[in-house]
């Protein structure tokens, strides 16, 4: 996916969440984001399933309620992210930064949290079988 295709489909999820016309919700399954700076980027309620955000920087993303089944988070900067409600079921988060990041509510069943960083996470209701 290019940077240009990105923009476009952030574009068009942010006139979805705003009610607004050709609004299209965020369906970035399977896409390769490897490295992408994403950074405070909204992506409430967008489907991520199986994409590779490995190394990513979600920085302060709102991911709440996202669909990330089966997501390459690997070595993601997540510090600050709000993952209330996501679905993170199978994901990679092997040695991702979660500091201060909430999962309140997240689905981690499954999910590889392998030397990942959760100093300061909230992990109020999530679900960690």
């Amino acid at each position: 996916m290019t940077k240009e295709e990105l923009k476009v489909t952030l574009d068009d999820h942010k006139l979805w969440l705003e009610g607004k016309e050709g609004g299209v919700r965020a369906d970035l399954s399977y896409a390769n984001l490897k490295n992408a700076n994403l950074e405070g980027a909204n992506l409430k309620g967008a489907y991520l399933m199986f994409a590779n955000l490995e190394n990513a920087n979600l920085m302060f993303a709102t991911l709440e309620n996202a669909d990330l089944i089966g997501a390459n988070l690997e070595n993601a900067n997540l510090y600050g992210a709000n993952l209330e409600n996501a679905n993170l079921y199978g994901a990679n988060l092997e040695d991702a930064n979660l500091e201060d990041a909430n999962l309140y509510g997240a689905n981690l069943k499954y999910a590889n949290l392998k030397w990942a960083n959760l100093k300061g996470a909230d992990l109020e209701g999530a679900i960690l079988t």
